[in-house]
């Protein structure tokens, strides 16, 4: 008897420090992934846009010159690299004897002829020589040697004509566009056709020295002064940021603008232009909005770890009833009979306590490894080690609240060992828990994110009370077919499933922690497939390649060359990517090689709405008949794409590859394109002759289905230099790395712990009622029931018990996802784009799986320790 009153103890305290540990992990967890999570947050807010907008740049706007390049200061801001200077002068080109102009900026930096590739003639050594870009030079009649009229911009009319010469000594392109050195300078070296034929095209820069800025300064200043800007540009060292910095990086950018302001005149005005500020805000943003998802997230693991803490408590508190009743009873002293009552519980609070916060930190480090920036830092912040010290005093005082309310009972109820039947008006209280459970869960749901995450607790609550109540009349029909006593075992576990004071609350437990559980699976599967074909939509292919022909081939055709380095038409397909000015009909143009468009392209088929083959189809049958044919979206249509009374039925406009407004055929519509998303164009690569040119005013891509360094290789060997890499694998990561992603994760951690507490709490309440059932089961054993009989008596009313709360708690979960999944955060941004809300089957049968398992392995462990329970040899104790 005592060995089993020792086990039962030890089981208590086990269960008690577990509790402890698991509540505390709760509380700690919530701090330390927020602030990992807004780590890597920031980190990707940093990394995943383009470098321009991780520059900052100190200009001066005056008489250009190197008197306004010595007036630019070098400020001092920290996580900046070396600062490059630049100057630029905006001008207009006529070539000579023609009527063609160009707008083409004079434009210097430092060591800028370390950066670019000669490709005939030299660098400018001397006053008013420049060298002109490939592309304005293919436009020139001659050589080097060229003098050409350049007008440039004055201070006070629109149109200045202030002329001057410049001597072209050769022609040029960057060296490497995509390095560090031309941070913030790709307007300069854009090349693109106006829409408006009315104005000059565009042209890249001419490269001069500084010395001839003084020059054409000098020149013009009789006239009218010459206006330019001196820049100085930083880029960022996004590594060396971290989450601490950020506060003190918007500190030096804002005390920067206001030195400049301070040192402005009527000669020389300055100005800070930056983006830092903009992806600070956003990680700031998104980082505090994780913050109050991961407290909704945790609050319910906490509070269901707590309430089953201090029922555990409360019942260890209660075993050591009599002993305390008999301190008090031989006049003990006070200190001692609280010493008797409290020190045990205190010790395995205060034990656990640590135990949590450890596992908290190995948590938050696994989760940071799986979903998480490479090598983001899991540190213990204040507010982690406030968590902590709040934690730790909130279960001090619930333990104490609990043991001194028992310490309070008068001694004769402390001999007590019946439990107290229950109030006539539980029911009643029931049904109010009941209403207000549904009215939070509305509530909830009106508010939307991130309140929203917390809808499965109430209405899982809901059910569960409601399962409660209803457990005999769920259990009438079993019992109804034990009357003739045919089947022993099962009116055993469900009489004493019915009758037992904990089966309620027990129940209510697993229906809790079964539909947070298939809650947080539903909400997981469901937020990974938007994902994908939000990643899938947004790169278009596995793999995306930016290339442009490099100068020993300015003028080889995109298509030709892949389809060489392809010829099997599975890998790799030509595309030309065409972004419009802002309120130009289309949209995003995309001018596909159609027939290969099937095998390659990646997106969603439910989520767009058509299959791939069906688009390539839609835009090849037309080719030849209609050069003009295309697939849109609806979207396009209205308002961007404007229907023109003059071109045929069902026609639209859209802007082309030249830049030139053209009426098109409506091939199809659908609900979202490949990397064109909402609003956007495909045609055919053959629709339109410039895209075969390589001065064409778009982005040159090639789509790859998978990652082949074949093709790349051969891609390279025909004249095309790979200039970025987009992939669907790092796009799909970067989703998952978003706010709301890293809150569903965190729910999915906190539901498979809150799973694992409901299962323990199942056994440990076998372990309490062992004592008492075993003189039931032993007065069965002496009767000759079988051994095996009385095991599945216990398997049997495991399995009964936890089959009740897998039902419930799935019934709940379906009712909580279907009112929180239309509102559930997916993405820290909105995209006019179509995402299928229906979870993926794997995760759901996983689920069941895992399920089905800890009822098989706890019903297993259930009839094993009752067995031992039921020993005829208990008969002759003094029944507890």
């Amino acid at each position: 008897m005592l060995l089993r009153a020792l086990r039962w103890r030890a089981a208590a305290s086990v269960a008690t420090v577990l509790l402890s540990a698991l509540t505390v992990l709760g509380v700690v967890l919530g701090p330390l992934w927020t602030h990992a999570g807004s780590e890597s947050v920031l980190r990707d807010a940093l990394t995943s846009v383009e470098r321009d907008q991780n520059s900052a740049t100190v200009s001066a706007h005056g008489v250009p010159g190197q008197a306004l390049l010595a007036a630019v200061p070098t400020l001092p801001m920290r996580h900046y690299g070396k600062p490059v200077r630049g100057l630029t002068l905006q001008a207009v080109v006529r070539l000579p004897d023609a009527f063609e102009r160009y707008s083409s900026p004079l434009y210097w930096r430092d060591q800028l002829c370390a950066h670019i590739q000669i490709l005939s003639g030299r660098c400018p050594t001397q006053p008013g020589e420049v060298l002109l870009h490939r592309f304005l030079a293919a436009a020139l009649p001659g050589g080097p040697g060229t003098t050409l009229s350049a007008v440039v911009q004055g201070e006070r009319s629109r149109r200045p004509d202030l002329p001057t010469s410049l001597t072209v000594v050769g022609s040029y392109v960057q060296r490497d566009p995509t390095s560090d050195y031309w941070v913030g300078e790709s307007a300069s070296f854009a090349h693109y056709a106006a829409s408006d034929r009315t104005q000059p095209d565009r042209m890249p820069a001419m490269l001069a020295l500084p010395s001839t800025f003084d020059a054409i300064s000098a020149e013009n200043a009789a006239i009218e002064p010459v206006i330019g800007f001196a820049t100085s540009t930083r880029l960022l060292d996004v590594a060396s940021v971290r989450l601490a910095d950020t506060q003190g990086l918007r500190a030096d950018l804002d005390a920067a603008r206001a030195r400049l302001l301070s040192r402005g005149s009527d000669a020389v005005a300055y100005d800070v232009a930056d983006n830092t500020t903009e992806q600070l805000h956003r990680a700031l943003i998104e980082g505090t909005a994780l913050g109050r998802a991961s407290w909704l997230v945790l609050a319910q693991l906490v509070a269901l770890t707590a309430v089953v803490l201090l029922l555990v408590i409360g019942a260890s508190a209660a075993s050591r009833a009599p002993e305390v009743a008999a301190a008090r009873l031989r006049g003990l002293r006070l200190q001692m009979v609280l010493s008797l009552a409290l020190a045990e519980p205190l010790v395995l609070v205060l034990v656990g306590a640590p135990l949590g916060g450890i596992g908290a930190f190995v948590t938050v480090r696994a989760m940071a490894a799986y979903r998480l920036v490479p090598d983001t830092p899991v540190t213990l912040t204040n507010n982690a080690y406030l968590a902590l010290f709040i934690a730790v005093c909130a279960l001090v005082v619930g333990v104490l609240a609990v043991c001194l309310r028992e310490l309070g009972r008068p001694v004769m109820e402390l001999w007590q060992r019946t439990a107290k039947a229950p109030s006539s008006g539980a029911v009643v209280v029931a049904g109010a828990v009941v209403v207000a459970c549904v009215g939070t869960a509305i509530w909830c749901v009106r508010q939307r994110e991130p309140w929203v995450l917390l809808t499965p607790v109430p209405v899982s609550l809901a059910v569960a009370i409601v399962t409660v109540r209803a457990l005999p009349i769920l259990c009438l029909p079993v019992l109804r077919r034990t009357r003739a006593g045919r089947s022993l075992p099962q009116l055993l576990a469900v009489r004493q499933l019915v009758r037992r004071r904990e089966g309620g609350w027990l129940v209510g437990l697993l229906v809790v922690a079964f539909g947070l559980a298939a809650t947080a699976v539903t909400s997981w599967s469901v937020a990974g497939r938007a994902g994908s074909v939000r990643a899938a939509s947004e790169v278009g292919a596995s793999v995306v390649l930016q290339v442009q022909p490099d100068a020993t081939h300015p003028d080889v055709d995109l298509r030709t060359a892949v389809r060489a380095a392809d010829p099997s038409g599975t890998v790799a397909m030509a595309v030309v990517e065409y972004l419009p000015f802002s309120g130009e009909p289309g949209g995003r143009l995309l001018a596909v090689d159609a027939p290969r468009l099937a095998a390659v392209a990646r997106w969603d088929v439910k989520a767009v709405g058509a299959t791939a083959d069906a688009v390539a189809r839609g835009i090849v049958g037309r080719t030849g008949k209609d050069p003009n044919a295309f697939v849109t979206t609806a979207v396009a249509r209205d308002p961007l794409a404007v229907e023109d009374p003059t071109t045929p039925v069902g026609g639209a406009i859209v802007t082309g590859i030249d830049g030139r407004r053209l009426p098109v055929h409506l091939a199809g519509q659908l609900e979202s394109l490949p990397r064109a998303l909402a609003v956007g164009t495909v045609v055919d690569y053959a629709s339109f002759p410039k895209v075969g040119n390589a001065q064409v005013a778009g982005l040159q891509e090639v789509w790859l289905s998978r990652r082949d360094h074949d093709v790349e290789k051969a891609l390279r060997s025909n004249g095309f230099t790979v200039l970025a890499t987009d992939e669907y694998s790092g796009h799909r990561a970067l989703l998952g790395r978003q706010g709301p992603s890293l809150a569903v994760l965190l729910s999915l951690v906190a539901a498979a712990l809150a799973l694992a507490v409901a299962t323990a709490t199942t056994l440990f309440s076998v372990l309490t009622s062992a004592r008492r059932r075993g003189y039931e089961l032993a007065s069965l054993a002496a009767v000759g029931v079988p051994a095996r009989t009385l095991r599945r008596t216990g398997r049997e009313e495991a399995l009964l018990l936890l089959a009740v709360g897998l039902a419930a708690g799935v019934g709940a979960a379906a009712a909580a996802c279907a009112v929180t999944l239309p509102y559930l955060p997916l993405f820290s941004d909105k995209l006019p784009l179509v995402v299928p809300l229906t979870p993926r089957v794997t995760p759901v049968v996983v689920l069941i799986a895992v399920a089905a398992g800890l009822a098989v392995a706890t019903a297993t462990t259930v009839g094993r320790v009752l067995m031992r329970a039921a020993d005829p040899a208990r008969l002759r104790e003094v029944q507890a």
